[in-house]
């Protein structure tokens, strides 16, 4: 009876959860939710690209901000507020922004999230996507932070620009902002890579998992040396053991941070979605392999776990103004992908 309760409950939250994605993607300007992926290669930045920073005089644009945080690029003041650094042709200034923290795995605080209207919808629905994710994997406590100038006004006040801070930044006359959203420690759980009499075939031509951003990637191997999933288990077990057997898996894992960035432009009092970018640090690489030996009619596992520190970055995560500004039409979206065997997953 307790079984068939909580499975109830877990069908109900679906349903919820899968009617707010409807309500946020029916008020949603479809050119928002529009994207269009297009392999472009690394260029430099150019100077004509990088925005220019005014300055205010306000309380929280005089605040030092000079003490690290654990997160990237973002710094805070004495007292406890925070800015976000960003790359101009002076070097890199930092604008005041609003911090919220929101558990991906709280109910409450999904709901709370949802109804925060200085909470853009399309970064409502990637966080929505996250918390059914988390809810399926069974995580109880899985933090997400915010940082987003929108984040300085009221929740109670309009949806105009903030007024709280008068220091922000142009591209081409017009003014723009990032939205950055910072995960630490996700654990994608293991994922099946290959099942059955061919899973040894599998093993031994993977060395590593690929990150890709646009054309360009970089691998993570899951030894140092090298070596392939398969010779590592024939050093462990010896090369007569995986006889080939419909119980055989491979499964892999990873452990990351990443950070989701939204850019928008300003149009009047209105902000519009021009690019969605992404970094990713990849911090531990897993995988477990399994052979089942008919003659011996016995299983052997290997498993193995890899600290790593790989950072990539979409193409234009850094430097999104020039991008973001000619995608308000079409927003360009560069969220980043990781690749084992034949199998491609998202960050």
């Amino acid at each position: 009876m307790k079984t068939k309760c909580s499975f109830f409950s877990m069908k109900c939250k679906c349903i919820i959860i899968s009617l707010l994605v409807i309500v946020i993607m029916y008020n949603t300007d479809p050119q928002v939710l529009a994207t269009s992926i297009k392999d472009s290669e690394y260029q430099d930045r150019k100077v004509d690209e990088l925005p220019k920073v005014f300055l205010g005089n306000d309380v929280l644009s005089l605040k030092h901000y000079d003490i690290d945080t654990q997160y990237d690029d973002i710094k805070k003041s004495e007292d406890n507020f925070y800015a976000m650094l960003i790359e101009t042709e002076d070097g890199r200034i930092p604008v005041p922004v609003g911090k919220v923290e929101i558990n991906l795995a709280d109910e409450k605080d999904i709901q709370m999230m949802i109804a925060d209207n200085r909470i853009t919808k399309e970064i409502k629905m990637r966080l929505i996507e996250r918390h059914q994710q988390a809810i399926e994997q069974g995580i109880t406590d899985e933090k997400a932070v915010l940082f987003s100038t929108e984040l300085l006004r009221s929740k109670t006040g309009s949806d105009t620009q903030s007024t709280t801070t008068s220091t922000y930044y142009t591209y081409k006359n017009t003014r723009m902002r990032s939205d950055r959203v910072v995960y630490n420690g996700i654990n994608t759980g293991y994922k099946t890579i290959k099942t059955g009499k061919k899973t040894k075939i599998t093993a031994d031509s993977i060395t590593d998992i690929a990150i890709a951003a646009a054309s360009f990637n970089k691998y993570v191997s899951f030894f140092s040396s090298g070596i392939s999933l398969f010779k590592a288990f024939n050093d462990a077990f010896g090369t007569t053991w995986a006889t080939g057997s419909t119980q055989d898996h491979l499964y892999v894992r990873l452990i990351y941070n990443k950070i989701d960035q939204w850019t928008y432009m300003q149009i009047g009092n209105e902000w519009h979605l021009g690019l969605c970018a992404q970094k990713a640090t990849v911090t531990n690489i897993a995988s477990e392999q399994y052979y089942y030996n008919s003659e011996k009619r016995q299983g052997k596992t290997k498993t193995q776990s890899r600290i790593v520190n790989t950072v990539h970055k979409s193409p234009h995560f850094d430097s999104p103004w020039a991008t973001a500004y000619q995608g308000y039409y079409n927003p360009l979206t560069e969220w980043m992908t990781w690749k084992c065997g034949s199998i491609t997953f998202t960050f």
